[in-house]
């Protein structure tokens, strides 16, 4: 049977004596080295990790063992300087004297004068030290309880400089100077503790109410206040804060706005949390025991009240707060609450409105409502005894008038069109101010391309569509005065969207319900904006044309009226392609067209339909010669003919390409059908004069005559195709103004 069993591999000596054995057995060795091998270095790197480690420790203990010998050291220094041969003799000295003083009675005042002073001087070092520190103190206390510890030494201070004047050289003149320059001092600690209380009171940052309980306390020791006089302390400071947070309101943001709002529902909440429960109990605590027997000021060694205590008298020693602390009560409180938050809601109110005041952009209008409204409606529910709708609807009117105030602006702006408008014409000078630059000409090539050729393109534009310098001034206006208006149309959409979960409850005296207070804000607030912004565009642009109106007929008489017809059509017409949304504006222009377009058409016409009426007054016809036929008559229209056709295609081409729209030439067609037409009455007047003359004044019986006379008669009659009663009618009248008239021409008759 084949033994298991692995060879000593390791006795080997070489690679090739390794691999003489059968090679599932060299596996095996392999991975066993292997493992073993990885073990060992797990090994290794644990031992040399733990050596670190205590290497590190042993570094550390270094690190500890010199601060505390470094410690010890100024220990020892301090010890060994106070113990020195000097100190102690002065001690030895001062001791001796107190020592003969008891026994004789001499001087013991001044002693206790001496004493009380140095307590006070003590007093104030450490006060100041305290007011300097800016957050905590040195044993992680917070900011109040420093503040609180500051306001007791200094009530013991106050209680000490007292009893300094009750003693009997209290009134000597080096005494009541010095006592004088301790007041002095104590009044200006005094100053800087109650900014401190009030730079506490002041803010509401949100984790803060211990601390303000804690600055209420230190006010309380200050004044000698109750709860009461610390409640209106209170309030009057938050009243006062939030005033001077509008007093810079053309500076203040959304951000700040939002601040005040929470230092508002704050003074609310802390007012209610605070008064007259939580700081009644802690007053109650705090008046227990007298100050000095309080552990957190004979704890302090730099006042060394251990052993300056002796010399001070019975009123300090038992000094203890003399104030009240349960002269407020709960229904009180809310009273006092109620109508603080009446006048400071009138003043938020106004505050906001004197913001929005300096807001000229309904876009940041839009987005401070809605900060705005947003926190009101999360944090204002929370309020107990208070009804938020009425500060909701403040604001709410307050944004509404001032939005409504600036779409106000925008539209009414309209009316620099029309000035702009009146200022071209006025200064008008014909050949400057219509001067047209072609779609050919050469100042077209030298126009950069870069930026996608984007200038060429608008240089195109306005050539296609006749936008000379003078008509492009007024888009530009026009344009200038469409941005905020498209802009007030997208913003008023927007506020549709905007949509609040209104937590507040129903009060008694409430007739609306959330859901509708809910619509009011995203309902009717966009319904009112969308009416009043309709209602003046239609004013807006029903005054701007009767602008234009009034313009052209002051200018009828114009030798300039037909380019100023061409202008006005043209600003019209670009007016018209950028309208706002509005069905009530559309028809903005149209009735003006048929008279832009019939001044336009007298003065493309000019004097060219005047010069072919003149050929009908030439005694003879041009190209008589070509007339063919039997009777003969014109083969062709005259050339007068051809030639007014061809001047008033030519002149439409040089009045632009882009008036002539299917209303344009439909007027042009009935101006000169309206001239031509118009001959029909000298054709009548013709006919009059036929009968009066030829037929009755010059009436000849020769038979080649009257054949001619009648022939004249029935083309004149095909003409203006007189029905028979006219033709009697006119008979009748020439016979009778003969008869009438013959006489007065003598031998002819």
């Amino acid at each position: 049977m084949k033994s298991n069993k692995q060879p000593e591999l390791s006795m080997s000596a070489t690679v090739a004596e390794i691999f003489s054995h059968p090679l599932p057995q060299v596996r095996r060795v392999h991975r066993s080295l292997t493992n073993e091998l990885d073990e060992k270095r797990a090994q290794l790197r644990t031992l040399v990790g733990g050596s670190y480690r205590q290497l590190l420790g042993t570094a550390d203990n270094i690190l500890l063992m010199n601060e505390v010998i470094r410690k010890a050291e100024d220990d020892l220094a301090r010890v060994s300087h106070s113990c020195r041969k000097t100190a102690i003799d002065s001690l030895a000295k001062g001791l001796s004297r107190i020592h003969k003083y008891e026994k004789t009675g001499l001087r013991r005042e001044q002693l206790q004068r001496n004493a009380r002073l140095k307590a006070l001087d003590l007093q104030r070092l450490f006060i100041g030290r305290l007011l300097r520190q800016k957050t905590t103190c040195e044993n992680n206390e917070t900011r109040g309880e420093t503040l609180i510890l500051a306001v007791k030494i200094l009530a013991v201070s106050t209680s000490l400089v007292n009893s300094i004047e009750e003693l009997e050289n209290g009134k000597m003149p080096d005494c009541r100077r010095d006592v004088l320059e301790i007041k002095r001092k104590l009044d200006i600690s005094r100053k800087k503790l109650m900014g401190m209380i009030e730079c506490i009171l002041r803010k509401g940052t949100g984790d803060d109410r211990e601390e303000i309980i804690e600055a209420l306390i230190a006010y309380c020791f200050i004044t000698n206040s109750g709860i009461i006089d610390a409640l209106r302390y209170f309030l009057r400071l938050r009243e006062v804060a939030i005033a001077e947070s509008f007093a810079g309101s053309s500076q203040i943001s959304s951000n700040g706005v939002v601040r005040v709002l929470l230092l508002f529902l704050r003074t609310l909440f802390d007012t209610q949390k605070i008064f007259p429960r939580r700081l009644s109990e802690k007053l109650i605590n705090i008046k227990i025991e007298s100050l000095l027997k309080d552990r957190s000021i004979r704890d302090i060694e730099e006042l060394r009240f251990d052993e300056l205590e002796n010399w001070f008298d019975k009123v300090p020693v038992t000094l203890t707060p003399n104030f009240n602390y349960n002269d407020l009560d709960r229904p009180h409180t809310n009273l006092l609450l109620k109508e603080w938050s009446m006048n400071v809601s009138k003043a938020l109110i106004k505050g906001f409105s004197q913001i929005l005041g300096h807001q000229t952009d309904l876009k940041s209008i839009v987005n401070l409502r809605a900060t705005v409204f947003d926190v009101w409606m999360k944090e204002g529910a929370k309020a107990n005894g208070f009804d938020p709708t009425l500060i909701l609807k403040g604001l709410r009117e307050a944004t509404n008038s001032r939005m409504l105030a600036i779409i106000q602006q925008n539209y009414e702006a309209l009316s620099l069109v029309g000035t702009e408008i009146k200022s071209t014409v006025a200064s008008w000078e014909s050949g400057i101010t219509d001067k047209e630059l072609s779609l050919w000409d050469q100042s077209v090539r030298g126009i950069e391309l870069n930026n996608g050729a984007d200038l060429f393109k608008k240089s195109i534009i306005a050539r296609t569509y006749g936008r000379n310098d003078a008509v492009l001034r007024a888009l530009k206006c026009y344009q200038t005065w469409h941005r905020p208006i498209h802009e007030a149309l997208h913003i008023i959409e927007q506020l549709k969207t905007q949509k609040w979960e209104l937590e507040f409850e129903d009060t008694e005296d409430d007739d609306l319900g959330s859901n509708t207070r809910s619509d009011t804000l995203h309902i009717e607030d966009p319904k009112l904006l969308t009416q009043y912004l309709e209602s003046g565009l239609k004013r807006s642009f029903k005054e701007l044309q009767e602008e234009i109106d009034h313009l052209l007929m002051s200018n009828e008489n114009s030798t300039h009226i037909g380019q100023i017809s061409m202008y006005i059509l043209r600003v019209i017409r670009d007016i018209r392609s950028e309208l706002p949304l509005d069905e009530s504006i559309q028809n903005f222009g149209i009735s003006l067209f048929d008279y832009l377009y019939d001044k336009l058409t007298r003065t493309i016409l000019g004097e060219y339909l005047t010069q072919f009426l003149q050929i009908f007054e030439k005694k003879t016809v041009t190209g008589r010669s070509l007339w063919e036929g039997d009777p003969e008559l014109p083969a062709q229209p005259s050339p007068a003919a051809f030639k007014l056709i061809y001047n008033i295609s030519l002149a439409m081409g040089r009045a632009g390409q882009d008036l002539w729209n299917c209303r344009a030439v439909f007027i042009l067609k009935k101006v000169i059908s309206t001239e031509l037409a118009s001959k029909k009455e000298a054709m009548i007047q013709a006919y009059i004069d036929f009968s009066f003359i030829l037929k009755n004044a010059f009436r000849n019986c020769d038979s080649a005559v009257l054949l001619l006379v009648n022939d004249l008669e029935t083309l004149i009659r095909s003409q203006v195709e007189f029905d028979t009663v006219t033709q009697e009618r006119i008979s009748d009248c020439t016979e009778k103004y003969w008869k009438k008239t013959s006489l007065l021409f003598g031998i002819l008759a």
